[in-house]
């Protein structure tokens, strides 16, 4: 007898197997979208923390190195050797600002004075002649406001509140890292399914020694050319040799952009004394710059990792373009764990699996 209850067809039930996983699988990908988009939204907020931990990484990677070899020497533990490294480089830089502190400070001050008063001298002189006058009509809006770009270089080396935070960041997470990696490579390494742990570690020690190698590269470049700046300006006579060569040097981090903003002051200050003292200026940065790229860091960097120019190019002006100022610090190194990662994750375990290399 018809009970007046209508009967459900079988295929859409209250327990149909198929529709619940169809809709398990809806749920998976809603999922997996929001948790991708929040890690977007999360990174691109706090880039700037996820930077300077890396530059934390490098500075650990730095300290290590430099362990290591106190390792080597007195058989004492890793963790107090790095300490002692710590203590050793603490008291190297403050003895050197201690004894170059007022000398240094009265140069830079020096140079916050001369360099506007150069660009003003130089603008005077360009108005004298019809071509000069020319230029500067077409400069338009684009002269240098000689007062801006005083407080612009008085501030070179100041520090604001932000930078202080991120020379703490960057200090304590390089000294953490350097005195317990295993720690932290450890407890990454738990991300990865077991049989993937021996071949994750595999890269990241490969990763760990090139960046190592370029560090090593890095800092001698940066010595030579500093010295070399400072050598040659020197010998041409440019006033404030001395601290054009340490900027030539400590921005020589940043490869194609740092050192030719030493040029670029070199020469401002050059050429209101005598426009041939520029020219040998011009000179000597145009034949500084090419031995460091043909001849300097290949040799350095022959151990290392070797970056093809136009990689680093790219990498530098879209690391700036993204990230500002620490982006375009971390280009280089960040560039040199991306090729280490296509060679290791994508030549030798895929190409090489398939054989298709």
């Amino acid at each position: 007898m018809a009970s007046g209850i209508p009967i459900l067809p079988s295929n859409v039930g209250p327990e149909n197997p198929e529709r619940d996983e169809f809709v398990r699988r809806i749920w998976i990908v809603v999922f997996l979208v929001l948790g991708i988009s929040a890690f977007i939204f999360v990174f691109f907020s706090a880039t700037n923390i996820f930077l300077m931990t890396f530059a934390g990484a490098l500075l650990a990677i730095f300290l290590r190195s430099l362990a290591r070899i106190v390792h080597r020497r007195t058989g004492i533990a890793a963790h107090w050797a790095v300490l002692l490294v710590l203590v050793l480089l603490a008291a190297i830089v403050a003895g050197a600002c201690w004894a170059a502190a007022t000398p240094a400070s009265e140069q830079f001050d020096e140079l916050s004075r001369e360099v506007p008063a150069a660009i003003n001298q130089l603008q005077q002189q360009l108005m004298q002649s019809k071509a000069g006058r020319f230029v500067m009509e077409r400069a338009g809006t684009a002269t240098i406001e000689t007062h801006a770009l005083t407080q612009h270089l008085g501030s070179f080396f100041s520090l604001t509140v932000e930078g202080v935070v991120g020379i703490f960041v960057i200090l304590f997470a390089g000294i953490f890292f350097a005195l317990d990696p295993d720690l932290y490579v450890n407890g990454f390494l738990l991300l990865f399914p077991r049989p993937r742990r021996a071949r994750t570690r595999e890269i990241i020690d490969e990763l760990g020694v090139n960046l190592q190698n370029w560090l090593l590269g890095q800092f001698i470049v940066m010595t030579i050319i500093g010295v070399a700046t400072w050598i040659g300006l020197r010998i041409i006579g440019v006033p404030l040799s001395g601290v054009l060569g340490l900027i030539a040097g400590v921005l020589d981090f940043i490869p194609v952009v740092g050192p030719w903003i030493a040029a670029i002051l070199a020469v401002l200050l050059a050429v209101v004394k005598d426009p041939i003292m520029a020219l040998w200026v011009v000179v000597l940065f145009v034949v500084l710059h090419f031995l460091e790229g043909h001849v300097l860091i290949p040799q350095v960097q022959k151990y290392a990792t070797r970056l093809p120019p136009v990689l680093t190019i790219i990498s530098l002006a879209l690391f700036a373009k993204l990230f500002g100022f620490m982006g375009l610090l971390v280009a280089t190194p960040l560039l040199v764990v991306v090729v280490i990662l296509v060679k290791t994750l994508y030549r030798e375990d895929v190409l090489r699996a398939t054989g298709t290399d």
